[in-house]
Formats: C-alpha cells, structure tokens, sequence
C-alpha cells in the first residue's frame, strides 16, 4: 500500500500537468514582481519574493519535476532529442541561478580622485567587534540576516563571543530616523538650548549642546549655521565677537619690503608718502553671489582671500589677493592712481570659534542668551529671550527664536522607522552588566563602545568588504553637460588598473574608460558606471560611484540558454524528420 502511494505521489509530481502549472505560476509571479518593483523598489521585491523560501521552494519543485518528467521519457530514442535538450536546459539554467544567487554578489565602489581602492562594499552587514585599543582588526564578526530583511521589533538574537560575552540585539529598522528626548534635572551641568530658524514658508528647529563638540552647531544645508558657545562674561563674549584672526600678509611696496599679522581689520598701516593701507576684509571661503557681492561661507577654509585698499588723498586702490592662487592678479581697481603692492602672500590661519558669514552665534552668558551674527563683515549682536519675541535675521524673512534652556540638560536616543527602503538601517544592541543594561543604536557604519563583564569592546553595524586581489586608481572623472542646463548628459571614470594589489607601486599599470556604455571586466568582476560625486567646495575633488558585480553563474545560464534555443529549434523543425527516421530505420531492422 506504502508503494502504491509512492508510485502515485511519483506520477503526480512528474507529471507534465503539474510542470505547466509550474511554470505558468512562477511567470505570473515574475510578472507581478516586475510590477511591485517598479512601483516600489529593488530591495523590497528581493526581500518579498526573490530571498523568499518559498520562491526557493516553488523554483526546487519545478527542478525536481524536470528531472523526473526526463527520466520519464526512458528509453531515451531520437525523437526525445529535442525535449531532453529543453529539459536538460532549464535544470542547467535554474543550476546557474543557484550558482549565482549562493556565490556571486553584487556591491559598490566609491573612489575620490587620485585614490587607489583595492576592495569594494557590499549590501550584507555584519556585527564586528574590535578591541578599542586596536580599532583597524575586528577580535569577531558575526554575519547577520538584517540587510535582506523587514524591520522587525521584540528580537533576542544573540552574540556571543568565544570570550564568552555576550551581545544582544531586540530590534531592526531599515529606514531608521533618530528621536531625541531632552528634558532638564540631570546629575551634572550640561548647558542645551532648543531653538526654532526658518520663515513663513519653511522652518527648522534642533537642539545645541555647547559643551558637547560636534553638538554644539547644526549646518543647515552649508548655507546657513546655527552655534552655541559659553561666555564668562561681557568682556569674553565681545571679545570673540571682535576677534578677526585671519592669518598673516607680507608684501612690497615703494621698494620696501611689509609683513604684518591679520589681527585687527580696523587697524591701518602706514607709509612714507602718505600712503595708507587699510585692511578691510579676510574671507574664510571667498564666492560672488547673484548680485556681484563679495561673500563669506563658514566651513574650513577652502578658498581664503584678503581684500584691502590702498589709500591717499581721497583716492583708493582696491586688491584681492587668494592665498591659494598666488599667480591671480590681485589689483581691482581698472587704473591704478597708487605705485602698485607687488611680491603679495596671505598665510591664511582662521580661528575655528571665529564668527563667520553665514552663521548665528548664540551665546549663554550669565546675564542671559545673545545672539550675533555678521552684515557686510560687521557684526550684530542681540538679546534672546526665552519664548520671547523672535528675532528678524538678514536673510530673506528668517526669524531665530529659543524656547527652551535647560542648565543641566540630560537626554535619551531612540529611532523610529519610517519605511521599508533600506536607506538607512540601525540595530538596537544591549549589553547586560550584572543588573545594569547598556543599550546603544548602530546606524549603518557606525561604531560605538559598550562594558561587558567589565570589559571594554568597541561594537559596529557595517558593511561586508571583500577584496578584489588587484586595484584600481581614479585618474579623472569627466561630466559632459547638456547645453545651457547643469544636468548630466554623461559622465566617464578614467582608471588606472593595477592587477597587484600587493603591489603599491604604480608601475604595470593599464589605463582604462568606465563609462555608462563601456562596462570593465576583470577577475571576475565587472565594473558599471553608476553615479558620481561633485566637489563639496572649491578645490576639493570628484569622487566616481562604480556598480560592481560578480556572477559566477552567468557562464552557466549562457550554456542552458544556448541549449534551451537549439532545443527548441529542434522541437519545432526537426522532430517530424527525426520521427521519420526512426521509423524508416524499423522499417529496415524488421527487413
């Protein structure tokens, strides 16, 4: 009885019914995914469907029914020439997936130019523990299942190490969004000011730290910056309003030779003959805006200048000297009244705390809040009450106004998901002291230090890199633009490849184009043209963005293609001649 169920469940599953219902539900399936990805996103139909067990399954069903629908077809005669082709072609096609979907990877290269990268990053991220001394090799790495994954909440997968520590982590959110909480009544003295800048239209609001570095400022988009700072008193808060450090400028002039530190734009230098020269502005990062207006952007300073004028009897002459571009004719004015300033050189050495354009400086002092910012290199300096009335700003409509001071300041992190994109994936990990829980959210890349059993480790979310054994330098990247529009009609990635990547030097080295039609093969990998990178500010450089894939299944699927065509060449315009032989050659045998 025990065969006979056997022997039917065996019909059953080989059955060419069962292998058309098959394949028509794995094309429909292929059809709505094409659909939902185009709606929604790559990532989210690999983690509904691709990556699914079940598709795993439905895709394994169809395999085994291949299989024994062609062990079916014994004995094997030569009008089954064409069906065994397309049978075996599919099972060789399906093999290649699996090949591909096990062993190949897709990832991402990011490469600055005239940077050398030997390795590139991919999707999948794992759970590294370093040693906070040692922060370059991981002591572990745990690979996790999150980057193909919904986020999920209430989880307890654990970590342990081979120490015997152990990690835990209970929650995954793939569009994860910071949320904090502040409120007042800490333990220690930890000034924080909550402030809302905007217009009508648009606004903005954060909080500043000022004892905290790096949380003492929020940049709002490199156009406009919002700092916090402690001030013991009147005279320090005017004296870091005043302060004007820019560096130093030595030049010739009436065949003398000057040098003089930039500490006072107010102050004037005089020379035999009654010439003057008046200082009049040191620009940290010097643009032009829309109206021809000399302006200052805060920031490192990328681009310094120093603008002054020399002066007598009424009549001046305009210079603009950029310490980074010592062979640019400093002279402005059109004719010179004045013998010329030659052999100019601006040392350019701006003070971090400086207050710079485009930047509000809110400052606790012990009579209360002030808020200064500069107009045409002048500042202007205000009185901020709490919930007060805001203040007009020089910009447009913008208002800055305080709502919230706490002396003593104390505040708890959270995230809260906002989609299923992946863009930006975070773990919640705890780690138990005895009765104390240490808990911290890792973003992705992110690194954070955690105590376990009195140990020190230092944890990261990250990526998986893997080598590529050669290297590849970014020699130039080139956009072209359409005409009048800075849209991007192409871009290219000039390359340098290198086959060694043991090899530092830059010898033996083969110059190569990626561009969006020119596709780089190499060991197994190809390199795509993806995106790129601009400059951030003047003078820095381009960074390209390569797709980079390894399919080592590829070569199979390309064998099972080529033989599920000739397959069905045969199928369609060969069978009856093969059906006819067979019989002409019973003919003959029973002759």
């Amino acid at each position: 009885m025990l065969r006979a169920a056997l022997e039917r469940l065996y019909r059953f599953i080989s059955s060419l019914g069962i292998g058309v219902a098959l394949l028509a539900l794995i094309a429909l399936i292929l059809a709505a995914a094409t659909k939902f990805e185009s709606n929604t996103s790559t990532h989210l139909v690999q983690v509904y469907v691709y990556h699914t067990r079940w598709f795993d399954v439905l895709l394994g069903l169809f395999a085994v029914n291949l299989g024994l629908a062609t062990w079916n077809l014994r004995p094997f005669r030569l009008r089954h020439t064409g069906v065994l082709m397309i049978h075996s072609s599919l099972i060789v096609i399906l093999l290649g997936a699996w090949i591909t979907r096990n062993f190949g990877f897709e990832g991402s290269m990011v490469i600055e130019e005239g940077e050398t990268v030997d390795r590139i990053t991919l999707s999948d991220m794992v759970l590294a523990v370093y040693d906070p001394e040692r922060p370059t090799e991981p002591l572990e790495r745990f690979h996790t299942w999150y980057s193909g994954s919904p986020p999920r909440e209430h989880l307890n997968d654990r970590y342990t190490l081979r120490t015997g520590e152990t990690l835990t982590v209970d929650r995954y959110y793939t569009d994860a969004l910071p949320v904090v909480t502040v409120q007042d009544g800490g333990a220690a003295e930890n000034p924080a000011l909550h402030f809302r800048v905007g217009s009508s239209m648009a606004a903005e609001e954060s909080w500043l730290f000022p004892r905290q570095p790096g949380e003492d400022r929020v940049d709002f988009g490199g156009m406009l910056e919002v700092r916090a700072a402690e001030f013991s008193g009147e005279d320090q808060w005017r004296e870091a309003l005043e302060k004007t450090s820019a560096g130093r400028l030595s030049f010739t002039f009436h065949g003398h030779s000057y040098e003089k530190s930039l500490t006072d734009l107010a102050e004037i230098l005089e020379f035999p003959g009654g010439y003057k020269l008046r200082l009049l502005r040191g620009y940290r990062n010097f643009r032009v805006d829309n109206q021809g207006r000399y302006t200052d952007s805060a920031g490192p300073a990328m681009n310094p200048a120093v603008e002054f004028v020399i002066h007598r009897d009424g009549i001046d002459d305009h210079y603009l000297h950029f310490a980074r571009l010592p062979d640019f004719d400093p002279l402005r004015s059109e004719q010179p009244r004045h013998p010329r300033v030659e052999a100019i050189r601006f040392e350019a050495d701006f003070d971090e705390d400086e207050l710079l354009e485009g930047q509000i400086l809110l400052g606790l002092l012990p009579g209360g809040i002030r808020a200064a910012w500069l107009v045409d290199g002048q500042s202007v300096d205000r009185p901020v009450t709490v919930d007060g009335e805001p203040l007009s700003l020089p910009w447009a409509d913008f208002r800055l106004s305080v709502d919230r001071h706490y002396r003593k300041a104390w505040r708890a992190e959270d995230m809260r998901n906002v989609g299923v994109e992946n863009k930006n994936p975070a773990l919640r990990v705890r780690a138990d002291q005895g009765e104390l829980v240490e808990q911290h959210w890792l973003g992705y890349g992110q690194r954070r230090t955690f105590t376990v059993d009195d140990r020190d480790l230092l944890v990261a979310f990250e990526p998986v890199s893997v080598p590529l054994g050669f290297r590849l330098r970014l020699d130039d990247f080139v956009k072209d633009v359409y005409p009048g529009s800075a849209m991007a009609a192409g871009y290219a990635s000039y390359v340098t490849l290198f086959p060694d990547a043991s090899d530092t030097s830059d010898g033996q080295g083969r110059e190569v184009e990626i561009s969006m039609n020119n596709t780089l093969v190499h060991g197994g990998f190809k390199f795509f043209q993806s995106s790129f990178l601009e400059a951030r500010h003047p003078g820095a450089r381009e960074s390209t963005i390569l797709s980079v894939n390894h399919d080592p299944g590829h070569l199979v699927v390309y064998l099972g293609s080529t033989g599920l065509v000739l397959g069905l060449i045969v199928v369609f315009f060969f069978k009856k001649r093969m059906i006819a032989f067979e019989r002409r050659s019973g003919s003959e045998k029973g002759l």
